[in-house]
């Protein structure tokens, strides 16, 4: 049997070994941006992965969409496929959109201020120039006694190495100081 810190790789900010991920940048939201990007990515790393706590300034709601745009890309159809659950109600959804894909959730500030959501999102063979790119995410908040949980996949369909990552507000509303997205690279054989 193998250790789940071998199975999933451990963190360990500049380490450099293989398998190992490394702290390229991170980012808390401002309360006045519905946009964090990290951009200059270096091509160093076999994979990436973010990881983050979100929460937008949306009001009325209880949540609010991430969505994840690439290299800068608003003209390209980016894809999704989700399967969420809340409580005990599952539900499964598939879109393109235009200019982003959604990728996770966040909670929003305008219902309850205290709550954040949290997730990660792998983006695999990311510097790959012979495939176009695809991400999985996955994303949960309890609030208010409901649990919330979303597991998502998308597609950029472009063979374009990445080199800067968007992450935004589905709907525009601006990430809260409470919003706090790392990107991390992952060594490879």
């Amino acid at each position: 049997m193998v250790p789940l810190l071998e199975r999933f790789g451990r963190i360990s900010p500049g380490a450099g070994g293989l398998g190992m991920y490394e702290s390229i940048a991170s980012a808390t939201g401002t309360g006045s941006s519905s946009t964090i990007t990290f951009s200059s990515i270096p091509s160093t790393y076999k994979h990436l992965q973010i990881r983050y706590i979100a929460q937008s300034d949306r009001s009325g709601y209880n949540d609010d969409s991430l969505a994840i745009e690439i290299n800068g890309d608003t003209s390209s159809t980016y894809y999704s496929h989700s399967m969420y659950a809340i409580s005990s109600s599952i539900g499964i959804s598939g879109s393109s959109q235009g200019g982003s894909t959604e990728i996770g959730t966040a909670t929003a500030s305008g219902l309850v201020s205290q709550r954040v959501s949290s997730g990660i999102i792998d983006i695999l063979d990311y510097n790959n120039t012979a495939i176009k790119k695809v991400f999985r995410g996955f994303s949960a908040y309890t609030l208010a006694g409901n649990n919330f949980l979303k597991i998502a996949s998308g597609h950029w369909p472009s063979t374009s190495a990445i080199t800067s990552i968007s992450l935004i507000s589905n709907t525009n509303s601006n990430w809260t100081t409470n919003t706090v997205i790392s990107l991390y690279g992952i060594k490879g054989a």
